[in-house]
């Protein structure tokens, strides 16, 4: 969801009661915050069914963004990594990139995504490969059409135990990044930082909060972590990945 003119911009999602299945929606609804009321706009929009996909809005209000999410197999993947763009004064979609390019992210889940003048950000999320949790920075040119890696934080170093079991070298950590996450919340403010809160990695749910410069595209700690970070983080040496 993301707030534009004066309304709510609803995309897709999950309409499944069982716990064990999912049923992505590709409906676009808006949500008018002075009626108080919904509309639909698209019954089956452009992007597709999806879950657990990421929405943006542009900082002149007139294009949203969708990244990535997964379908009815979002609990094990294929995810998607495809960018979309939707011109909300012609109510019509372009597919930015499939994210099949050479030079495009991971496909993800639970990733966060912003909208800058000529760009659009990428943060962290849920790839579908064997890192799983990120803590990657992508920025994608609008102009030029394509994607960059600005950070790539923990970079992976050797292959899990198993499900969940991941050993103490299984990355080599970026520790001037914050520890790799998905379903985070992050926005931006108005003086030239993207602020990020929570979310779950390999060890759990975080409580930590960072910002991030955009200029400098320096990280800042804002309050420390209780719970949820990898043992280098935490303690310097340990032989688990997680404390």
């Amino acid at each position: 969801m993301v707030a534009a003119r004066g309304q709510l911009f609803l995309y897709g999602g999950n309409s499944s009661t069982n716990g064990a299945s999912f049923t992505p929606l590709s409906d676009l609804w808006s949500f008018d915050l002075t009626n108080k009321t919904w509309t639909l706009l698209q019954e089956d929009a452009g992007p597709g069914e999806r879950l657990f996909h990421s929405a943006a809005i542009s900082p002149d209000e007139r294009t949203l963004y969708v990244y990535g999410g997964g379908d009815e197999r979002a609990f094990t993947g294929p995810f998607f990594g495809d960018l979309w763009a939707l011109d909300l004064d012609s109510m019509t979609w372009t597919e930015l990139s499939d994210g099949r390019e050479d030079e495009a992210p991971a496909a993800r889940i639970w990733a966060g995504l912003h909208g800058l003048d000529g760009q659009v950000l990428l943060w962290a999320g849920h790839d579908d490969g064997k890192l799983g949790n990120t803590n990657e920075l992508w920025t994608f040119d609008l102009g030029a059409g394509a994607w960059t890696a600005v950070t790539m934080g923990d970079t992976l170093n050797s292959g899990a135990n198993g499900f969940c079991d991941f050993p103490a070298d299984f990355v080599t950590p970026d520790l001037d990044a914050p520890e790799r996450r998905n379903a985070m919340v992050s926005a931006l403010d108005g003086d030239g930082k993207l602020w990020t809160f929570g979310g779950k990695t390999d060890c759990g749910i975080i409580n930590d909060v960072w910002s991030l410069e955009l200029g400098s595209l320096a990280w800042t700690s804002r309050s420390k972590a209780t719970t949820g970070e990898i043992c280098q983080r935490a303690f310097a040496e340990c032989e688990t990945l997680c404390y």
